[in-house]
C-alpha cells in the first residue's frame, strides 16, 4: 500500500486563534439574533449588565469572519474590516460631537431612528477599540510595513486586552467609574469579553 501523504497539522497558536475567531463571530451572531428575535438574556448578560449593541454585534461578527479568513490564507477578507472601522469613526464623531446617530436602530428594528427615544449609543471607548482592532486586519490586507504591522498590531492587541480586562474587573466588583470609561455610556461586558 503506497504512503499516503497526511494534512498538515495546525500548531497550538493557530488552533487557539481560530477558536478565538469563531469565538468573536459567535459573540456578534448571538447578539444579533438576540436583537432580532428581542431575547434578552442573549444580549444582557445580567439585568444590571449593558445589554450589548445592534452596531457591536454586527462588527464582531465581521471581525470574527475577517479573523477567520485571515487564518485560512485569504488575506483579502482583511478589506471587510473597513465595515467595522467606518463603523466605529461614525460612532466615535457621534460621541465627540455629542449626537446619537442611532445607527443601530436600523439593525435591530428596521429603523434607523428610535421613536421611542431610547438610547442607542455605543460607548466611545468600545468604538475605539472596534476602530483600532479593524484597522490593524485591513493594515494586514494591505500587506505594506511588516514589522511596522506587527508593532501596531501588538501594542493594539494589548491594549484592546487591557481595556476589556479593566472593563470586566470594573463589572466584577461593580464599580461603574471602571466600566463606563468616563463617558455616560457603559461598555457592554460581552463587548469587553
Amino acid at each position: 500500500m503506497p504512503w499516503l501523504p497526511t494534512l498538515p497539522r495546525r500548531t497550538w497558536l493557530e488552533r487557539i486563534s481560530l477558536a478565538l475567531a469563531c469565538a468573536l463571530g459567535s459573540i456578534g451572531a448571538i447578539g444579533l439574533v438576540g436583537l432580532w428575535l428581542r431575547i434578552d438574556w442573549l444580549t444582557q448578560p445580567a439585568a444590571s449588565a449593558t445589554p450589548i449593541r445592534p452596531e457591536e454585534a454586527l462588527c464582531f461578527f465581521i471581525l470574527g469572519g475577517v479573523l477567520l479568513l485571515r487564518e485560512l490564507g485569504w488575506r483579502w477578507g482583511g478589506w471587510l474590516a473597513l465595515i467595522p472601522s467606518g463603523l466605529g469613526a461614525l460612532i466615535l464623531g457621534g460621541s465627540f460631537f455629542n449626537r446619537d446617530l442611532r445607527v443601530g436602530g436600523l439593525l435591530a428594528t428596521g429603523q434607523l431612528f428610535d421613536t421611542a427615544g431610547t438610547s442607542s449609543r455605543v460607548a466611545a471607548m468600545a468604538a475605539c477599540c472596534l476602530s483600532v482592532g479593524a484597522l490593524a486586519l485591513v493594515w494586514n490586507a494591505a500587506s505594506r510595513g511588516l514589522r511596522a504591522r506587527m508593532f501596531v498590531e501588538a501594542v493594539g492587541g494589548s491594549i484592546l486586552t487591557a481595556v476589556g480586562m479593566t472593563t470586566l474587573l470594573g463589572y466584577a466588583i461593580n464599580m461603574k467609574d471602571v466600566y463606563d470609561w468616563g463617558s455616560s455610556t457603559p461598555v457592554s461586558p460581552l463587548t469587553a469579553l
